[in-house]
Formats: structure tokens, sequence, C-alpha cells
């Protein structure tokens, strides 16, 4: 991932689990979706969203933010903005997704 992406999206992804998580629902919801409604999906704290998805500057650094680095698209609707995963994005939650499941340990039947 890091020689297609280069190491911002690669650290950005791999030092927060959640963030990869948001990435990969949005790539499984390709459609324009504010940060309330995901925080209510997923069944996690708004800031938090708020924080993988802009980048808040409080526990998630301002320029890792999914949509900073162009994983994600946004869109202002009324009053709120919506985001959607970007082609980009969409190409690295695939390769997250690939790397989650090699590393993921297998059972064994018997």
């Amino acid at each position: 991932m890091i020689r297609v992406f280069g190491p911002k999206v690669y650290y950005a992804l791999h030092d927060s689990k959640l963030r990869g998580d948001v990435l990969i629902f949005f790539k499984n919801n390709p459609f324009y979706i504010t940060i309330n409604i995901i925080s209510k999906s997923m069944h996690i704290d708004y800031s938090n969203i708020r924080g993988v998805v802009c980048g808040d500057g409080g526990n998630y650094s301002k320029d890792r933010g999914l949509a900073r680095l162009g994983l994600l698209a946004s869109k202002k609707i009324g009053r709120e903005t919506a985001y959607i995963i970007s082609q980009k994005g969409l190409k690295a939650a695939e390769l997250l997704e690939k790397e989650r499941e090699s590393t993921c340990p297998t059972r064994k039947n018997g």
C-alpha cells in the first residue's frame, strides 16, 4: 500500500483502526453520507467520526483526516457536509481489506 499511496495515507490508515473502519464503511456505502449518519450507523461517538473524517486536531491529526488525504470527497447539503468515497479512497479501502484478511488468523477445523 505504501508504494501506491505514499507514506501519509499508509500511516494514517495503519495508525488508527477506526480510520480504516470508516474508510471501509464508505466503500460498502458508496453514496453521500453525513458524519451524523455514520456515527449512528457505526455506533461510534460523533466527535471520533468527525476526527477521522476531517482531522479535528484533537485526538486526530488534521493532516490525517480522510477528506484531507483525498480519500473522501465532500459536498454541502443544506447546513451539513456529506462525504463520499473517492476513486483513490476506493482503491485504498480495497487494499486495506486485503491486508486485514491476510493478517487475520484462520480457524482450523477439528
